[in-house]
């Protein structure tokens, strides 16, 4: 074992024992530290860090996201922005090992994820848009809730039914809308949208389309003629038009033709 690898190793043992208090200090510390260690993919580093911090102090970083929380001085609201980011931060991880992202806390969370998806970010969830928070810090903030809306929905099918009750096709939607000024959006948006929606638009998602400024009748696929079921999934695709010819350009828009490809 090189010096690189016996540190990091170190490093993660010291994160744990952190994280599990007994103070909420040195859950703090513990969080900012295995940030450091652990990435999605490693899947046995992210059940040590979900055993030593479980989800009660997780949960409770992000309660400043329900509405019934009540009124907090902005002071203080900012100080529970930077909270609730490094809670997100680590439950966006936790989400990418299925087995995590099926459990009833991850399940409970997700209209939070929402919320801070379909709002742009923590201040906007929080009603405060006029905190102190960069674009990039916000589109951070906005990829963490939708990566966890797609690793949850992807988890089980209970997950992906709870993220679709769950406003997660809008916060998808919005996620895309974003996604020019913020590139990083774009592929966890596209795949949400994707995984959420029936097979049958997929045809519309694979399709090249035309500047927006053409009626709408002129770019439906022939394969959804005559099937009126599918068409209000048509409208509801017609209103993202904007933001996939943006995208048309973009790297992460082969992952429209794949999907596409598979659905049909």
């Amino acid at each position: 074992m090189d010096d690189r690898v016996a540190g990091e190793t170190a490093g993660l043992q010291q994160a744990l024992q952190l994280l599990q208090g007994p103070s909420d200090e040195r859950r703090f510390v513990g969080l900012l530290l295995v940030s450091k260690f652990v990435t999605p993919g490693n899947n046995h580093h992210i059940a040590q860090v979900q055993e030593a911090v479980g989800f009660t102090f997780l949960q409770r970083l992000l309660l400043p996201l329900r509405p019934q929380h009540g009124a907090t001085r902005r002071a203080d609201k900012s100080q529970q922005i930077a909270a609730a980011e490094m809670a997100l931060a680590v439950l966006s991880t936790f989400s990418s090992v299925p087995s995590l992202a099926a459990s009833t806390e991850m399940l409970e969370m997700v209209p939070l994820f929402s919320k801070v998806a379909v709002k742009g970010g923590m201040a906007g969830a929080m009603d405060m848009n006029g905190a102190a928070s960069d674009e990039s810090t916000a589109a951070k903030q906005q990829q963490d809730a939708v990566e966890s809306l797609l690793g949850i929905a992807a988890g089980s099918e209970e997950g992906r039914r709870v993220v679709l009750e769950s406003q997660g096709v809008r916060a998808a939607g919005v996620a895309l809308g974003q996604a020019q000024t913020a590139p990083r959006l774009a592929a966890p948006a596209l795949r949400l949208l994707a995984l959420l929606c029936p097979p049958v638009p997929g045809v519309l998602l694979g399709m090249t389309f035309v500047p927006c400024s053409n009626p709408p009748k002129k770019r439906v696929s022939p394969q959804l003629k005559g099937a009126s079921s599918w068409r209000p999934y048509a409208r509801f695709y017609f209103s993202f038009l904007p933001a996939f010819s943006r995208l048309e350009q973009h790297p992460s828009a082969g992952l429209l033709e794949t999907q596409a490809a598979a659905n049909i």
